[in-house]
């Protein structure tokens, strides 16, 4: 059997299997995966906090240094 047979009986038997048990595939991915989307979300939670303190902190600081504190008028 030459390689251009293989891949195409490859592909018809791949389609067969998604064919006939394509369901059952797809939840069993998304059941085996759940514990892992689950931390995935968790840590783009405590990144977006992160990256909210820091932006903040910059953008207070930056306002600072453009805007000084008004004088209290002591000299």
């Amino acid at each position: 059997m030459r390689s251009g047979e293989a891949f195409v009986l490859g592909t018809i038997a791949g389609a067969a299997v998604v064919w006939l048990w394509g369901r059952e595939i797809g939840a069993y991915t998304a059941e085996s995966t759940r514990g892992i989307r689950a931390r995935a979300a968790e840590g783009l939670h405590v990144v977006e906090e992160t990256a909210a303190a820091v932006v903040g902190g910059a953008l207070r600081a930056a306002q600072t240094a453009i805007r000084p504190p008004p004088a209290t008028g002591t000299a």
